[in-house]
């Protein structure tokens, strides 16, 4: 009984997320394989979303809703300890609304200002707290863009350790491409086009 506790116990620490597929329509493909809702997802793997197509998942525990866009991919690392960041971005765009005020709480790994290291793209890293943002990596011209819709983040320069700035409401910014070098936290943005982008990814 004992042993057989144990077992249970680590197979149940596996996986750092647990993603349960709410929303999938069009072409979605994770692992080479389509998805489809009430599927969970608790491996590591290549998430592809086709043109004109989309899909919305729940993460279990912290209970994030994470929205990714049409023509966009995803590395998914959801397996405890295989990568510093679970959820990185190669190409698209993705909405990210975080209930929890901390994600540190539920998960372990490295933090930068007291913010979990969550998501990133090949040029950036995003600490995260409670929060709402669309998230874009633009492959083609190496940039990473964070428009925030509520919260904060810590937006970090992969290349630079010491080059990030925190976004708040209703500021973008981003790195790389048209941004430059160094992360770059641009003017306030006016309702009319937080709105706008809020619309692109509900």
């Amino acid at each position: 009984m004992k042993i057989l506790f144990l077992a249970f116990l680590f197979a149940t620490n596996l996986y750092a997320w647990e993603l349960k597929v709410v929303k999938a329509r069009g072409e979605v493909l994770f692992a080479n394989k389509p998805i489809k809702e009430n599927d969970i997802l608790k491996t590591n793997g290549d998430l592809v979303v086709g043109e004109k197509s989309f899909v919305k998942f729940l993460a279990v525990g912290p209970g994030s809703e994470v929205v990714i866009g049409p023509k966009s991919s995803m590395r998914l690392e959801l397996e405890k300890g295989t990568a510093e960041t679970a959820f990185v971005l190669k190409d698209g765009a993705c909405r990210w609304i975080t209930k929890a005020k901390n994600l540190a709480e539920y998960l372990d790994g490295p933090k930068s200002g007291g913010m979990k290291k969550v998501l990133g793209t090949k040029t950036a890293s995003l600490g995260l707290r409670g929060t709402d943002f669309l998230f874009v990596s633009n492959e083609l011209l190496g940039e990473t863009e964070v428009v925030m819709f509520d919260g904060e983040v810590e937006l970090s320069n992969n290349s630079n350790d010491s080059d990030s700035k925190i976004l708040r409401k209703n500021y973008w910014g981003g790195v790389g491409g048209r941004f430059g070098e160094q992360v770059k936290v641009l003017p306030e943005l006016p309702k009319n086009v937080i709105d706008h982008f809020k619309k692109s990814l509900e």
